[in-house]
């Protein structure tokens, strides 16, 4: 028997003990599992079995995270991040401490879609007010002409 049949054997006949010590060997070099990893865990535990151990890496990334913040930044509330991300998208500004656990708990999804259209407001906001401080209109229908020379004039039909 070769030394990798012998070592694919063990692995099999300790399938969790395996997993796990996948898991934490790329926990402690601080990278994720490759797809040929991810594909050998769930080959050894089963697909639920990964993601389990993979949400209990984050969770346990997420409570050091927090951990590792200045007391001032821990967020000692009840609501969540989920919540806070609904408020922050109808405007509403959060506290230091309420932005640091969404950055830590929060989707980053949602995180990024709430900065991107927050982006997108302040934009509309300087143009529209660019427009203005040069005098042209905004009326429902807008249209600009820009010169040959770069210059930007107004122009209604």
């Amino acid at each position: 028997m070769s030394d990798s049949t012998l070592h694919i054997g063990t692995l099999a006949s300790n399938n969790v003990t395996a997993a796990q010590a996948l898991v934490k060997a790329r926990e402690r070099n601080g990278r994720e599992l490759q797809n040929g990893e991810k594909s050998l865990l769930d080959s050894l535990t089963g697909k639920n079995m990964r993601k389990d151990l993979e949400k209990e890496g984050i969770d346990r990334l997420h409570k050091e995270q927090f951990e590792a913040l200045p007391k001032e930044l821990q967020y000692s509330g009840n609501e969540s991040a989920a919540q806070m991300l609904a408020r922050k998208q109808n405007g509403e500004t959060l506290t230091d401490a309420e932005e640091a656990y969404v950055k830590i708990y929060g989707n980053i999804k949602d995180i990024q879609k709430i900065e991107a259209d927050e982006a997108d407001r302040r934009f509309q906001n300087d143009f529209r007010d660019a427009l203005q401080e040069t005098g042209i209109s905004l009326d429902s229908t807008m249209h600009i002409s820009i010169s040959s020379a770069g210059e930007v004039c107004d122009r209604t039909e």
